[in-house]
C-alpha cells in the first residue's frame, strides 16, 4: 500500500512538471505584460478615436499626451516579447491601429501648439520669433497636406480644420495688430527712415494675415476678421505707400546719380512729380488722415539735397551759393519748422557739416548756420540759431556747464570743448546779433573763471586742462591748440561791446599770458610741438589749427611778435613738408604722436601760406592738391576764415565772386598816456579816416586819412578829446568807433594804426 502511495506521488509530480513546461512552451517570455499594455492601449485608443470623431482638436490635443505615451509603453514591452512572430502579432493587433490614430492628428495637434507657442510671442511682443514661427507653421501646414496624400489617412472631422484655421487667422491677425502699433509709433514719430525700414515686413504680415483670413469659413466670419485685422493696418500702409515710394525713388536717383545725364535726370524727377500727384489724388479721395508734417518736409529737402548732388556730379555748383557749402543744413532748414522738439534736441548734438555722426562740439552748428543767415538773408536759419541755443540752456548743461553728452560722461569740464564751443557760438553772434548768445557767452566765461584756478607755467599764468566735477584741478601743461582756444575766445569778449567782459584788463591779462605761453615753445624752424611733454612731435595738424586762430588774434592786437610767428608757422609748413610727405608718419619719429589723415590738416595750412606771403601760385598747387587728395569732401572754403576777414574768398577759390558782407572791425586803445593803437580789419578797406576833436567845442583838432599802416604824431593842448575812427569796407559797410582822450598837459600825440586786408597782409609788415 505504501509502494502504492509513492508510485501515485511521484506520477503526480511528474505530471505537474510535464504540465508546467508544456505551458511555458505555448506563453512566449514577457507577452503576458506585453498584452496587458496592449489592452490598455486599446482602451486608450478607442478613448482617443471618440475624441477625434468629436472634431474638438483642443481635447484631441489633450488627450494626445497621454495616447501616445501609453503607445511608447506599449512598444517597449511588445520590445521584451521573445520571437519576432510574436512581436509581429502585438504590433499589429495594438500599436499599428494606435499609430494610424496618431497619424491622422499629429500634424493638427502641431499645429494648434505651435500656434499657442505664436500667440505667446505675440503676448509677450516677441514679434520676429513669432514672425519666424509663423514660416515653420506653413512648412508644417504643407507637410502634413503630403503626407496625408501618401498615406491615405481618413481626414479629421472638418470642424477641427476649421478651428486651426480660424485660430491661424487671430493669431495673425494680432501678430498685425502689434506690427500695427509699431508702424503707427513710427508715423507719430514722423521717422520716415524707420518707416521704410519697417514697411516691407509690415505689409508682408499684412499679406499672410489676408491669406489665413480667407481660408476661413463663413463670409460672415471673413467679413469680421477683415474689419478687426486687416482694414486697420491697409489704411496704415496707404496713409505711407505714396511717401515710401518717393523716399525710395529718390535713394535710387541717388545711387546712381554719379552716373546719370541731364536727360535722365529729368526723366527721373517727371516720375517723382507723378508719384507726388497720384498720392496727393489718392488721399484726397481716400480721405485719409494726414501724415505729420516732418514727413513731408523731409522729402522736400531730400529732392533739395537730391538736386545738389546733381550739380555736384555735373560740376555746375555755384561755388558763392552758401547753400550748396552745407547742402545739410539747407535741407533741415527746409524741414525744421516740422521737427518735433525731440527730434530737434538729437539734431543739435550732431555733426554740423553732415549731421550725421554725433559730435563732441555743439558750438559748431550755431555757427553755420549762423552764417548761412548772414550770406542768405533766410530769417529761417536765424530762427534755427535761436532755436538752437535755447535747446543747449534746456537740455545740455551739466551743473550750468555746457557740455556735450560724450565730455558729461568724462566728469570732467576741459578747456577744449568749453573754448571751442563758445567760440563756436561768438561767431554765431557775430552774424546774427542775437543777444542771447552773448548772454550765453558771458555766463559760461564767468562760471569757468570762478570755478578754474589760473596757474604759473614757463613764467606765465595760464588754465589747466580743466577741472572735474570733484573739484580736481587738471594739467597746467601747455598745450597750443588749447591755450590759444582759450585765448581767442576772452579776446572775443574782451573787444566785444555788448559783453560784460568789454576791455575788462583782466581778459586783456588772460589773452596775453595764454598766447605767449603757446610762443614760449615756438622753435627755431617755426613749428610748435604738440603738446608742453612732448617736445619733438611738431605736429602739422594742430600746428595748422593753432596757427589759424593765432592769425586772428595778431591781427586783432597788432603784436608784432605775435605776426611774427605766424609768419613762422607759415614758412614751416610750407618748406618742411611736401606733396609727397604733407604731414607726420611713423618714420619721422620721434617727430610723430599718431596719424592725422585728413582734409583739414591740408587745408588749415592755406591761411598760414597767406600769412606767411607764400607765392600765390604754390598757394593754389596746395588748395588743388587738398581737393584731390580727398575728392569726397569739401574744403569749406566759402567759409573758412570768413570771420578773420582779412583774406577774400577769390583768393581761395577763383570760382568764388563773392565779397565778405561783414563790417570792418576796429580794435583801439591807448598803448601809452601819448600814443594809441588802432587795427582796422576787413577784407578790403576801401578808405578809413581818423579825427581827433575837443570835446569842449566840438571841433576837429586834426584828420587824415588811413593807407595801409600809418602813424601820425601832433601836438595836443591840456584837456578833453575823442578820437573817432571810421572805416568803411569795399561791400560798403562802415564802422566807427570813438575813444575819449583825458590830457593832463600838452604833449605830443602819436596815433599808430595798422589795417589787415588783402592788400595789406602779415609779411608786407616785417620791416
Amino acid at each position: 500500500m505504501k509502494q502504492l502511495r509513492n508510485f501515485i506521488t511521484v506520477t503526480a509530480l511528474i505530471l505537474i512538471t510535464s504540465s508546467a513546461q508544456m505551458a511555458n512552451a505555448e506563453t512566449p517570455r514577457g507577452y503576458s505584460a506585453a498584452e496587458r499594455e496592449g489592452q490598455k492601449l486599446h482602451q486608450e485608443m478607442q478613448a482617443y478615436n471618440k475624441v477625434i470623431n468629436s472634431g474638438n482638436l483642443h481635447q484631441i490635443n489633450n488627450h494626445y499626451n497621454q495616447f501616445t505615451t501609453q503607445l511608447k509603453a506599449t512598444e517597449k514591452k511588445i520590445g521584451q516579447v521573445s520571437g519576432s512572430a510574436n512581436r509581429n502579432q502585438l504590433n499589429n493587433k495594438y500599436v499599428h491601429p494606435a499609430k494610424i490614430a496618431v497619424e491622422r492628428t499629429i500634424y493638427e495637434v502641431s499645429q494648434l501648439r505651435l500656434l499657442q507657442s505664436i500667440e505667446g510671442s505675440v503676448n509677450q511682443n516677441q514679434l520676429e520669433k513669432a514672425e519666424n514661427d509663423t514660416a515653420k507653421l506653413g512648412r508644417l501646414i504643407k507637410r502634413a497636406e503630403d503626407i496625408k496624400k501618401i498615406g491615405g489617412y481618413k481626414s479629421l472631422p472638418k470642424t477641427a480644420n476649421q478651428f486651426l484655421r480660424e485660430k491661424e487667422a487671430h493669431v495673425q491677425g494680432n501678430l498685425v495688430t502689434e506690427r500695427l502699433t509699431e508702424y503707427n509709433s513710427v508715423i507719430s514719430k514722423a521717422n520716415l527712415e524707420q518707416l521704410n525700414n519697417l514697411y516691407d515686413n509690415f505689409t508682408k504680415q499684412i499679406k499672410l494675415a489676408e491669406q489665413k483670413v480667407g481660408q476661413v469659413g463663413g463670409s460672415t466670419n471673413r467679413t469680421k476678421l477683415n474689419n478687426t485685422y486687416i482694414r486697420p493696418a491697409k489704411i496704415a500702409k496707404e496713409r505711407t505707400i505714396y511717401e515710401i515710394s518717393q523716399l525710395r525713388l529718390l535713394s535710387s536717383i541717388e545711387a546712381t546719380i554719379q552716373e546719370t545725364t541731364p536727360e535722365k535726370f529729368t526723366s527721373d524727377l517727371a516720375v517723382l512729380k507723378r508719384l507726388i500727384n497720384r498720392g496727393n489724388e489718392i488721399k484726397s479721395v481716400g480721405n485719409y488722415q494726414h501724415l505729420p508734417m516732418e514727413i513731408s518736409s523731409t522729402l522736400e529737402g531730400k529732392r533739395f539735397y537730391l538736386n545738389y548732388l546733381y550739380l555736384d556730379a555735373t560740376n555746375t555748383l555755384d561755388r558763392n551759393n552758401p547753400e550748396h557749402a552745407f547742402p545739410r543744413l539747407a535741407e533741415l532748414k527746409i524741414k525744421w519748422n516740422a521737427l518735433s522738439e525731440a527730434s530737434k534736441k538729437e539734431i543739435v548734438m550732431k555733426d554740423a557739416w553732415t549731421l550725421q555722426p554725433e559730435t563732441k562740439y555743439p558750438g559748431y552748428l550755431p555757427k553755420h548756420l549762423g552764417f548761412l543767415y548772414h550770406l542768405t538773408g533766410d530769417s529761417q536759419y536765424k530762427r534755427m540759431v535761436q532755436e538752437n541755443i535755447a535747446l543747449l540752456k534746456t537740455y545740455y548743461l551739466k551743473d550750468g556747464q555746457l557740455q556735450s553728452p560724450e565730455y558729461q560722461k568724462m566728469d570732467w569740464w576741459y578747456r577744449d570743448p568749453f573754448a571751442r564751443d563758445l567760440n563756436g557760438l561768438y561767431e554765431a553772434y557775430q552774424y546774427t546779433e542775437l543777444p542771447e548768445i552773448i548772454d550765453f557767452i558771458d555766463n559760461q566765461a564767468a562760471l569757468w573763471m570762478s570755478k578754474v584756478p589760473r596757474q604759473s607755467n614757463n613764467s606765465f599764468t595760464i588754465y589747466p586742462y580743466g577741472i572735474s566735477d570733484e573739484g580736481k584741478i587738471g594739467s597746467i601743461e601747455i598745450n597750443p591748440n588749447q591755450n590759444i582756444q582759450i585765448a581767442l575766445l576772452f579776446s572775443n569778449l574782451y573787444w566785444e561791446p555788448e559783453s560784460r567782459f568789454y576791455k575788462n584788463p583782466l581778459l586783456k591779462d588772460i589773452v596775453y599770458n595764454e598766447v605767449n605761453a603757446v610762443l614760449s615753445l615756438q622753435k627755431e624752424n617755426g613749428s610748435l610741438p604738440l603738446r608742453q611733454h612732448l617736445p619733438l612731435v611738431e605736429d602739422t595738424n594742430y600746428g595748422g589749427y593753432s596757427g589759424n586762430m593765432l592769425y586772428q588774434l595778431a591781427q586783432v592786437w597788432g603784436n608784432p611778435s605775435w605776426i611774427q610767428s605766424t609768419i613762422e608757422l607759415g614758412n614751416w609748413l610750407f618748406h618742411e613738408y611736401s606733396m609727397s610727405h604733407p604731414w607726420n608718419t611713423p618714420k619721422d619719429a620721434p617727430n610723430y604722436h599718431f596719424d592725422r589723415i585728413n582734409s583739414f590738416n591740408l587745408i588749415s595750412r592755406v591761411l598760414l601760406f597767406y600769412a606767411a606771403g607764400i607765392p600765390e601760385q604754390d598757394v593754389h598747387n596746395w588748395i588743388q592738391f587738398s581737393e584731390n587728395r580727398f575728392p569726397d569732401e569739401d574744403m569749406y572754403l566759402l567759409e573758412r576764415w570768413y570771420f578773420y576777414k582779412s583774406i577774400p574768398r577769390n583768393y581761395l577759390n577763383g570760382n568764388m565772386a563773392i565779397i565778405n558782407q561783414l563790417p570792418p572791425s576796429i580794435y583801439s586803445e591807448a598803448a601809452f598816456r601819448d600814443k594809441m593803437s588802432i587795427r582796422i580789419v576787413g577784407e578790403t578797406i576801401k578808405n578809413a579816416t581818423i579825427t581827433v576833436t575837443n570835446s569842449l567845442t566840438k571841433e576837429a583838432v586834426t584828420s587824415f586819412n588811413v593807407n595801409g599802416d600809418n602813424q601820425q604824431a601832433f601836438s595836443l593842448l591840456k584837456g578833453e578829446y575823442e578820437i573817432i575812427v571810421e572805416a568803411t569796407e569795399a561791400n560798403g559797410k562802415t564802422t566807427k568807433d570813438s575813444q575819449k582822450l583825458s590830457l593832463h598837459q600838452d604833449l605830443t600825440y602819436s596815433i599808430d594804426v595798422l589795417v589787415f586786408d588783402q592788400n595789406n597782409r602779415f609779411y608786407q609788415k616785417l620791416k
